[in-house]
């Protein structure tokens, strides 16, 4: 992706960033804080009929 900044200084960090590496540890404990939330308003459900 490119990096969304026009301050050479903002691309740099960014495109270091992809440069992370997480271990399978790290990942398995990512994957644990997934509790299926939604973030987004769902018209069917919160639409007063």
């Amino acid at each position: 992706t490119l990096p969304k900044s026009v301050h050479a200084e903002r691309q740099k960090v960014n495109l270091d960033a992809a440069k992370i590496q997480l271990t399978p540890a790290q990942i398995s404990k990512l994957a644990a804080l997934d509790e299926y939330l939604v973030t987004a308003w769902d018209p069917i459900k919160d639409h007063a009929v």
